[in-house]
């Protein structure tokens, strides 16, 4: 995570150094325009002196800096010069074939003569001389700047940032709305930062309400709602004794019973804060323990299950839901299976439950209410399986598979391992 104030220096600094590049950009401009100013103002004041000399005396005089020289016409510069001359008349720097560089100021000694003033400006200007002293005095100056800008920004940029440094280390420390210290906006600068302050405070009250009304609700629901599930199993178990009941509406009764306990103790272990706890579980014995302690398997002494998952296997998961979500996917294998076997085996970083089924069964069976055609359920087993996947940051597939003439249904749950 990139902080705020690494963030402003970075960007000072690139703003310093685009100024300070602009500012050198400029000056040596400006020095070049002024040289070149000066050129020409001291072949304006040569012509003039020409020009007086030749009023007063009838002559014309030779230029008075050795660097001077006078031509007739444009043809004795240059053809190129000629050229460049007529398609620019105002022109004043040109270039002779030797490199050369000059400046002319052509005028008229009288009304029918005319003449040229060449001077020759290379090697005469400071800023091409000067250059090897002068660049290497701008970088130490921008370096100097920059070393001077950067300190001064990282104590301006620290006092800023400071604030919103605690508040953030304060957030991320607390685990209770009682964990704030007392007084805990006033400690801030009476700035956005104390408004922030005070808006997050708000923020973790209203959450610390909700959360208690939750918890409230929770044990007050599950109390509720597990007293008559509880009274219909023992009232159930009392007429399959005294056999009251004709055996299909019994049957129906129990598992109506046993699908309504299944899911409540789904939702409300997920409801649960201690249920978000994740810890390391070896998920061979996980597995075993669901198959040992599943009443649904003791009638089915048939039943194969074949586990192929290494003891060394270990992912992150809560260890009450990952109990819940085996249970759940074991008994449906169970009940819904076209052969009495299942296959759970963990391939790749999927866990996948396999078992034969009479036809293919609809994907979309983990939206809630949808069930298969041979299903007698109520359609949130794997709806409810999902759930407890997406707790985990894990991700479930359903898969039809066809082998021959056999039909396959494959969950597969990709699950974070811890090592």
């Amino acid at each position: 995570m990139k902080s705020i104030g690494s963030q402003l220096q970075r960007l000072f600094l690139l703003f310093s150094f685009f100024l300070t590049s602009l500012l050198i950009a400029i000056t040596i401009f400006y020095a070049y325009m002024i040289e070149d100013n000066i050129f020409n103002e001291q072949l304006y004041s040569e012509a003039k002196y020409i020009q007086s000399q030749y009023q007063a005396q009838g002559e014309i005089a030779s230029p008075r800096y050795p660097y001077m020289y006078l031509v007739s016409r444009w043809q004795d510069l240059s053809a190129d010069i000629v050229v460049q001359q007529s398609d620019e008349p105002n022109r004043v720097e040109y270039t002779l074939p030797d490199g050369i560089d000059i400046h002319v100021f052509p005028f008229r000694l009288d009304e029918k003569k005319q003449v040229i003033l060449v001077s020759k400006v290379s090697g005469l200007g400071v800023n091409d001389r000067s250059w090897p002293l002068v660049i290497p005095l701008f970088l130490i100056f921008v370096l100097m700047l920059i070393a001077v800008g950067s300190w001064l920004v990282y104590r301006f940029i620290r006092n800023i940032t400071a604030p919103l440094n605690r508040l953030s280390e304060i957030m991320f420390n607390i685990q209770s709305l009682d964990e704030l210290p007392l007084g805990f906006t006033d400690t801030f600068p009476d700035n956005e930062v104390r408004s922030l302050a005070g808006s997050l405070k708000k923020l973790l009250e209203r959450l610390h309400l909700t959360l208690d009304r939750e918890k409230q609700f929770t044990r007050d629901i599950s109390h509720e709602l597990r007293t008559p599930v509880t009274i219909l199993k023992n009232a159930l178990r009392e007429c399959n004794e005294q056999k009251l009941l004709p055996s299909k509406y019994s049957q129906q009764l129990n598992k109506a019973a046993e699908q309504q306990h299944q899911i409540l103790n789904v939702l409300t272990t997920l409801a649960r804060e201690e249920s978000s706890q994740k810890k390391r579980v070896k998920l061979l014995i996980a597995i075993e323990r669901s198959v040992l302690s599943l009443p649904g398997l003791q009638n089915q002494e048939d039943f194969n299950i074949d586990i192929q998952v290494l003891a060394k296997t270990r992912i992150l998961a809560s260890p009450v839901l990952l109990k819940l979500l085996l249970n759940n996917l074991i008994i449906n294998a169970v009940k819904h299976a076209g052969e009495k076997r299942l296959q759970i085996s963990w391939q790749g970083n999927e866990l996948q439950f396999k078992n034969p089924v009479n036809e293919p069964v609809p994907l979309n069976v983990t939206q809630a209410r949808v069930k298969g055609k041979a299903s007698d359920g109520i359609g949130q087993g794997l709806n409810l399986v999902q759930r407890i996947v997406q707790f985990h940051d894990g991700a479930l597939e359903l898969r039809n598979q066809q082998e021959g003439q056999r039909h396959f249904f494959i969950v597969a749950i990709a699950m974070p391992l811890t090592d």
